[in-house]
């Protein structure tokens, strides 16, 4: 969002629309609002609309039903850019089909590639739109040259060829990566394991919490869950909440080896967790314990009662692999 706010600050004219999602809802009634959302806004000659798509966004971690808006996009006279951050490597992915008009992915998240790895996808309708590479590159192509150096597909190419700070070895990791989880028996067989585990995982969570799933039906969830935190704290202004959520995720990560991202979401906490093939039933049910006692204590010094006992102590000694979510 900030990335929007800054083009907003360097473009003049430029004004945001968003579209609040309050959970519980469903594909279909998120659907309707977004269509309905986009035809309100008002038009005039010579305006482009462009939406940006969470295909999966981060927090809460859901699954947008990303291919059907950049259908209703296509149909309202909209660019659609698709922001694949958390997309590549969980979920399938049909590009040719679904034909956005712009779509970008980093490949460090599910893809297990180093960061700075990441794809840009542009059709060949759209590529003359795409002018300049940041930094800038030695391949850009003025509208002024005499004698341009390439034009069409070849100008798009040459715009991102070479820049003088790049580093190849992040891309050049997205061939092993791929190698590796083929080793692990490939994507298919990968997300399977993982996306089951989320949902079994979260539902663990949630019952050592005596909480509820942010999606328990599951249309939202990939390999991401999402649960909600029993804590019981007054309202909390920015500054205090972002407070919070580091205090908490550096206590967890700390006191427990648990990584999970606390959030925010229609006036209640929530903690997302994310299943990597690497992790296993064990992680979940240790992250679900750890937050159990850590939100008792918080409860406890709002209210002054002692907190109440959370797992047992043989539990919490036990030595299990750290649960690993992704920021």
């Amino acid at each position: 969002m900030r990335a929007v706010i800054a083009m907003q600050d360097r473009t003049p004219g430029l004004i945001i629309h968003t579209i609040p999602v309050l959970f519980p809802t469903t594909h279909s009634a998120f659907l309707a609002e977004f269509h309905s959302s986009l035809r309100s806004i008002p038009r005039h000659p010579g305006q482009k609309v462009s939406v940006l798509i969470d295909a999966i966004a981060s927090l809460p971690g859901v699954v947008l039903p990303w291919e059907e808006m950049v259908r209703v996009c296509r149909e309202e006279g909209a660019w659609s850019v698709v922001d694949g951050a958390h997309q590549l490597g969980q979920v399938p992915l049909d590009l040719h089909g679904v034909d956005p008009d712009f779509w970008t992915a980093n490949a460090h998240k599910w893809l297990l590639s180093k960061r700075a790895s990441g794809v840009m996808y542009v059709p060949k309708r759209n590529q003359h739109l795409i002018q300049i590479s940041l930094p800038i590159s030695s391949g850009y192509v003025s509208p002024h040259d005499e004698h341009p150096a390439a034009v069409g597909a070849a100008r798009f190419t040459k715009l991102f060829e070479y820049t003088g700070t790049i580093d190849y070895v992040p891309l050049l990791s997205i061939g092993p990566a791929l190698d590796f989880l083929a080793s692990l028996g490939g994507e298919v067989r990968i997300n399977a394991y993982c996306h089951t585990l989320a949902l079994q995982g979260g539902a663990l969570v949630a019952e050592i919490l005596g909480t509820s799933l942010l999606d328990p039906t599951g249309e939202w969830t990939a390999n991401m869950t999402n649960v909600l935190l029993p804590l019981s704290l007054p309202e909390l202004g920015a500054k205090e909440a972002h407070a919070l959520v580091y205090r908490l995720a550096e206590e967890l990560a700390d006191e427990r080896d648990v990584m999970v991202n606390v959030f925010g979401h229609g006036g209640r906490w929530w903690v997302r967790m994310c299943a990597q093939v690497w992790n296993e039933m064990s992680d979940f049910e240790k992250a679900g314990w750890a937050l159990k006692d850590l939100c008792a204590r918080l409860n406890a010094q709002e209210t002054g009662a002692p907190a109440a006992p959370g797992a047992p102590a043989a539990e919490l000694e036990e030595e299990v692999r750290q649960i690993s979510v992704k920021a």
